[in-house]
């Protein structure tokens, strides 16, 4: 809305005294008003204060006269208002919505009123539209979620300034206020001073952002809405004018609105019914995390959809409280599962294992296979197999490369675990044709290698997978004996099948003597002791078996 200022005479009257006939003023004070003015209903219509500076006169004396006058626009009734010459406000009851043009007179007079000849008054004037009607909204935390993990929130808000009596009646929606615990109370001190000023008013906008209070539980956010309506300031009259910074709401306030959250940091626990199965290759193995509970006071709860199962086979991951999965592979598997909470809280991985055991038929001492190659060098691969089997834990197993060659040069090779140390092999290809085989590390354990080719013009990279034998495969073994003890100690890299479990035992000889045989518990880490006068000097063995099938053995002399 366009703003219109009249100021009669002033501007060539300044320092000057008029006299024209009985009247004598000088200087016409001045009114600014904003676009809309804040107004409070009252009796009658809307109480509007006014403020502004007075106009100057020759010597203050019984003559001077102030007027204030007030039309409605456009083209409205008009009014007027006798004030003492000093006067800077008034209280004038006008209508919500109406514009109106404000004026102050200034003469010297002994009439009852300013002379209507503008040579005989001076006159300061503005317009502006009275707003005394609030703003409505509404508030949602993190888009109305019932939970929440994080105490740095955001806020949607939604906000109308009713029209009062037709279009660009009401100033509009311009500030809000956040109560930020839910108590009723908008803090905010001065500016430049200390304290807490989460309460102080924002630039309206869709969006805003919150900080909850801490400590988990439910929590409260109320916001207020202001709109663009502001009450009258008088102008400043002094050389030195300092801007007077207010940080509360200013316009019409809304009745606070409010939206509640609980805040949950707790990680909730994942849990299984069985964290240990067996199955036969291609079978279907069940896992169970229902039972995962979710801790703290105000625990949000285990969302069964966000249960997140890796089954460490090279399969994609699987979510739901209970699934199934069939594992191509034979070996030990050992997977984990991730359990999240409705705020967004996930536990720490839970182990679980599962022992794949070859089908009727399978090969029993252990297979390898390589997955497809990816990347570009200048030479390419028709074949890339393994061939490989476990004896007594010993991998007897080499890697055959075939193909085309565009240059001569070596090509290292090397196998990546998904934990512990790269191991490096080399070969040299020759241009054109070739067929090279390389042999295997007798200590490489089961599992899934990266395989990355490094060779002439750039890399080729696939995947290793050595697949462990029915009895299984030891990764570490040592034995300490003296005449009257001995110790033998054997660490697993992959399991035997659960049908061999209960069939451990350790066989003790020297030479072709067989001291004791020595049954054994189960686990990843087993420990055979032998005692007694049995033990001489000379080679001792401690050898571990499945039945009658041997998965490792050590030796040691015995002085």
């Amino acid at each position: 809305m366009g703003k219109h200022v009249r100021v009669a005479i002033a501007g060539a009257v300044a320092g000057c005294v008029f006299a024209t006939g009985s009247a004598f003023a000088v200087g016409s004070g001045n009114i600014q008003l904003p676009d809309y003015t804040k107004g409070t209903p009252g009796l009658g219509g809307t109480l509007v204060t006014l403020r502004w500076t007075p106009p100057l006169y020759t010597v203050p004396a019984l003559a001077d006269r102030q007027e204030l006058w007030l039309f409605a626009l456009p083209g409205g009734s008009s009014s007027r208002e006798i004030l003492p010459p000093t006067a800077v406000t008034s209280n004038p009851l006008l209508s919500n919505g109406a514009r109106y043009l404000v004026s102050v007179r200034g003469c010297e007079t002994a009439a009852a009123v300013c002379s209507s000849n503008p040579f005989e008054f001076v006159d300061a004037s503005d317009e502006t539209r009275i707003d005394a009607t609030g703003p409505t909204g509404t508030v949602q935390i993190n888009g109305g979620a019932e939970f929440t993990n994080n105490p740095a929130a955001t806020l949607t808000l939604a906000a109308t300034d009713p029209p009062i009596i037709g279009p660009e009646t009401a100033s509009g929606i311009s500030q809000y206020a956040v109560d930020v615990d839910g108590d009723g109370t908008y803090p905010c001190p001065p500016l430049f001073t200390e304290g807490d000023a989460s309460g102080c008013a924002r630039t309206f906008e869709p969006t805003g952002s919150v900080a909850l209070p801490a400590g988990d539980g439910l929590k409260t956010v109320g916001v207020t809405f202001g709109d663009a309506a502001r009450e009258v300031r008088a102008p400043c009259t002094t050389p030195f004018c300092f801007i007077l910074i207010d940080r509360t709401l200013l316009g019409n306030k809304s009745t606070a609105v409010a939206d509640t959250i609980t805040l949950d940091t707790v990680k909730p626990v994942a849990a299984l019914t069985q964290d240990r199965s067996s199955v036969e290759r291609t079978g279907v193995v069940r896992v169970d995390a229902s039972t995962s509970t979710d801790a703290g006071a105000t625990a949000s709860g285990v969302d069964p959809t966000l249960t997140r199962w890796d089954f460490k086979d090279g399969s994609a991951p699987a979510t739901g409280a209970v699934v199934s999965h069939a594992y191509a592979q034979a070996g030990t598997f050992v997977g984990e599962v991730t359990v999240t909470d409705r705020a967004g809280n996930s536990s720490d991985p839970r182990q679980f294992v599962v022992t794949v055991t070859p089908r009727p038929g399978d090969a029993t001492s252990g297979s390898g296979s390589v997955a497809g190659v990816s990347g570009s060098a200048a030479f390419a691969l028709n074949r890339l197999q393994v061939a490989a089997s476990y004896k007594a834990s010993v991998l007897k197993g080499s890697l055959s490369l075939g193909g085309t060659a565009s240059q001569a040069g070596p090509v290292q090779i090397t196998l990546t675990p998904k934990a512990g140390r790269a191991r490096t092999l080399t070969t040299t290809l020759s241009a054109g044709a070739f067929q090279n085989t390389v042999k295997l590390p007798a200590n490489l354990v089961p599992g899934t290698y990266g395989l990355r080719l490094v060779g002439p013009g750039g890399t080729l990279t696939s995947t290793l997978t050595l697949t462990a034998p029915k009895e299984g495969v030891v990764a570490t073994k040592g034995l300490s004996a003296t005449r009257t003890r001995a110790v033998a100690t054997f660490r697993f890299a992959a399991l035997p099948a659960t049908s061999l479990r209960g069939r451990l035992a350790v066989r003790w000889t020297q030479g072709k003597r067989v001291v004791a045989t020595l049954p054994i518990g189960s686990g990843n880490r087993l420990r055979s002791t032998l005692r007694g006068s049995g033990i001489r000097v000379g080679l001792l063995t401690a050898e571990l078996r499945a039945g009658t099938t041997p998965i490792a053995r050590v030796s040691t002399k015995v002085r």
